[in-house]
């Protein structure tokens, strides 16, 4: 059983090796750009730093609740 996974093991190696390295330079390209679009995706729907602010620009007034208050009596 090792034996036969070490053979696969080794043809991939093998294999891969014998990507030209314009071949694999493309492949990373074409990784990096769709993770490129996936970011764009997701850091389209964060908030901005200015609605962040609007949001929480009452916390300077802001005062810890004791865990007394929070607790049932």
């Amino acid at each position: 059983m090792k034996r036969s996974i070490q053979k696969i093991k080794n043809a991939h190696k093998k294999i891969s090796r014998k990507i030209r390295p314009r071949d694999r330079a493309e492949a990373v390209q074409k990784s990096i750009s769709k993770w490129m679009d996936r970011s764009k995706d997701f850091v389209s729907t964060l908030p901005t730093v200015n609605e962040l602010r609007e949001e929480f620009a009452d916390w300077h007034s802001f005062e810890p609740i004791g865990l007394a208050e929070i607790s049932p009596a």
